[in-house]
């Protein structure tokens, strides 16, 4: 297993420099994006923040995703990837057998990798969120009929979980910055991001229209040419709904979910509950606060999920598995099924 420290090594090579060493030809900070058929650069790469997002199919994450994703490997075949293209090399922990070195633990496949060396990157203005603009959307939240609908009709939430994480909507394309163009695509829901104290960090959009035959979700937002998922340029990767730690007793469980809509079915469902969308970027002192925790997880039924889960369990190794039914995909499935039975 690779240590922690070499992990956030990887992590902090900067994202450019990886995506060029993959061979992905960028120019101006865009690319062509690998994970969907894409015709115009539509994968952006922030260097203030050392991520990918591809305003498109909305594929984002960090060095480690980048690689895992563009080559087909796993989390510790992708470590071992990127140490071997920059020249770093990884010891052996004792726990997994293999000999430390900079690419013989995964029997020389990537040998044939030249390593590179790591250039200083240009410094580069940190963009803030405008919360206080944001917050006027989000302290008094209006639904939609388009977010009804979603969240009420089609997901059978409960409008009190819905109105206590204050998810707002929109009708027509907004700005996300006073003075700003319009950045949320309509109809859109706003999910903002809290800290535990209540302090706004962000509010991401996702998008709520439909296709031509009436189709929504991926298939709606590629047919569209938006974003299905939207964050403000400045935004960085959060621990969703942490004020919920303040009402969660000692020994009571927590349960972690991949994204928003789960998170909500698990609070509809009884559960107290929050989201963590990836595991890779986050930092340690995010995850500080779970550690003392009774945490609990229903993995999502895919390759992602599975990832997700094992990442977490690295870092919090008192996280509970439970598996979902067979035929539902993710726990917002299983909660409908749930419903629907009673």
């Amino acid at each position: 297993m690779i240590d922690k420290v070499m992990i956030e090594k990887l992590r902090s090579l900067p994202i450019e420099q990886v995506a060029d060493a993959l061979g992905m030809g960028l120019r101006w900070h865009n690319a062509i994006c690998p994970f969907h058929n894409d015709s115009h650069p539509s994968l952006h790469f922030s260097t203030s923040h050392n991520t990918y997002h591809c305003y498109v199919c909305g594929k984002h994450g960090g060095t480690i995703d980048l690689v895992m994703h563009r080559m087909n490997l796993n989390f510790h075949d992708a470590c071992c990837w990127l140490a071997q293209a920059f020249g770093l090399y990884i010891e052996d922990d004792g726990r997994t057998g293999n000999r430390g070195c900079r690419y013989e633990n995964s029997a020389g496949r990537f040998a044939d990798v030249k390593p590179r060396k790591v250039l200083p990157m240009e410094p580069s203005r940190p963009v803030a969120v405008d919360t206080e603009y944001l917050n006027l959307y989000v302290s008094h939240p209006v639904l939609n009929a388009e977010a009804e609908h979603f969240l009420l009709e089609e997901r059978r939430l409960r409008r009190e979980v819905i109105e206590w994480c204050h998810v707002s909507s929109i009708s027509e394309p907004t700005p996300c910055r006073r003075f700003g163009k319009p950045f949320y695509d309509a109809p859109s829901l706003l999910i903002p991001y809290y800290t535990r104290e209540g302090r706004l960090l962000s509010v991401q959009s996702r998008y709520l229209g439909t296709d031509e035959k009436g189709a929504g979700g991926k298939q709606a937002a590629r047919a569209k040419g938006v974003a299905r998922f939207k964050f403000p340029k400045g935004s960085e990767c959060h621990v969703y709904n942490l004020q919920i730690l303040n009402w969660v007793s000692p020994g009571e469980p927590l349960f972690i979910t991949e994204g928003c809509t789960d998170c909500w079915a698990m609070m509809s469902a009884g559960h107290k509950a929050i989201a963590i969308p990836s595991a890779t970027l986050l930092k340690e002192e995010d995850l500080r606060p779970l550690q003392d925790l009774n945490l609990h997880i229903f993995p999502d039924a895919d390759e992602p999920g599975e990832r997700l889960y094992l990442q977490l369990k690295d870092l919090l190794p008192q996280l509970v598995r439970h598996q979902l039914p067979k035929g539902c995909k993710d726990f917002s499935e299983y909660y409908i099924r749930l419903v629907g039975n009673n």
